[in-house]
């Protein structure tokens, strides 16, 4: 089977990852075509067997950047005319709508998939109009929760099918009992709460001054955290080393992983981490990832959201209960074999059969 996958790029984020393992899996059993719109690729590929399609644009401006891109994404479409067509997100489901409209859809069939909280992105009215327009026009909608696939019942007629992430094969077994670290791995954006991370270990930082936070990632939010770390004076202790390569080895390396998010799909640092056995803690934010995944108290923890006094309180817990910490990263690694990637991708591939 001929299937092209659309997804803005592979540099970093939550839907590249997932993207990245479902095209190294898919391409050992099909003829795998991936389109991206941006330079980069952090995430490994088997560039070997899949045919990369890079959209090239110069423009400046808005509105001809945009058909710049949906030109060029008709010509590649048009050129694989592939059987089936994955697109991740909202914004390339709209892009890939048009193209096959524009193309004439024929024989291709078109499965979106929604990565994050639809009742807070796309923020514009009109942009959520478009995905919804485009989600109608497709054969299937992947979600990622249940709630997700609730809401969306309510507004397309289109099926909408549940299929959590996949986790990246052999990951590494926790070794960080005896570390002072406690680390997170998100982009460094405003849904990610990352001040309330911080302000969170600045109180156990007091009991616990032998531990540091180290942040990876990027974004827009740096200079803001950076100016909150240096006012807090924990400019040694905490860190921000940007975006890793060896972020699963970090993971396994270090004493506690923690999720402040405001809302998430599903977090793929998270999963990871409960793959890896590093005890986790994370908000119970929408779109229900978390509660999903973890089992208050057995595998990690869980918090409100937006609530610094519960965050301390169970990072604190975490660090000077050490049977409980053993007792999560056990019950944890389970989720290796649930959320199996190829056990994943033949879920996606089930849909197209």
């Amino acid at each position: 089977m001929k299937i092209l996958i659309a997804i803005d790029h592979f540099c970093e984020g939550g839907a590249e990852r997932v993207a990245s393992l479902l095209v190294n899996q898919l391409c050992m059993d099909h003829d795998v075509h991936v389109v991206v719109m941006e330079k980069g690729i952090n995430y490994p590929l088997d560039l070997k067997r899949i045919k990369l399609h890079m959209i090239e644009y110069n423009a400046m401006n808005k509105m001809v950047k945009v058909w710049t891109k949906l030109s060029e994404l008709r010509k590649i479409v048009r050129k694989v005319n592939a059987d089936v067509v994955f697109a991740f997100a909202n914004v390339m489901s709209i892009y890939i709508s048009t193209a096959l409209i524009w193309n004439g859809k024929g024989r291709t069939r078109l499965i979106s998939s929604e990565r994050t909280d639809p009742t807070r992105e796309p923020s514009k009215r009109i942009t959520k109009m478009l995905r919804d327009w485009a989600y109608r026009r497709s054969d299937y909608l992947i979600c990622q929760t249940p709630w997700v696939a609730d809401y969306f019942k309510k507004r397309i007629k289109v099926a909408c099918i549940v299929i959590p992430n996949p986790i990246t094969p052999c990951l590494p077994v926790w070794q960080g009992e005896g570390s002072k670290v406690v680390m997170t791995a998100c982009r460094l954006e405003e849904q990610k709460n990352l001040p309330m991370l911080i302000n969170a270990f600045a109180r156990l930082h007091k009991l616990h001054p032998d531990f540091r936070l180290i942040i990876h990632g990027e974004g827009s939010f740096r200079p803001i955290l950076e100016e909150m770390i240096d006012n807090l004076g924990l400019c040694e202790s905490v860190l921000l080393p940007g975006f890793s390569k060896q972020i699963h080895r970090e993971m396994a390396c270090s004493y506690m992983y923690v999720s402040s998010s405001n809302y998430e799909g599903i977090s793929n640092s998270m999963l990871e981490a409960l793959g890896i056995g590093i005890p986790t803690i994370c908000t119970d934010c929408p779109v229900g990832g978390a509660n999903m995944f973890i089992r208050n108290g057995e595998n990690g923890l869980l918090v409100p959201v937006e609530d610094v006094d519960s965050l301390f309180s169970a990072m604190l817990r975490m660090v000077e209960d050490k049977d409980l910490a053993v007792k999560c990263s056990f019950n944890s690694r389970s989720i290796n074999k649930k959320l199996n990637a190829s056990h994943i991708a033949e879920q996606w591939i089930n849909l197209i059969r």
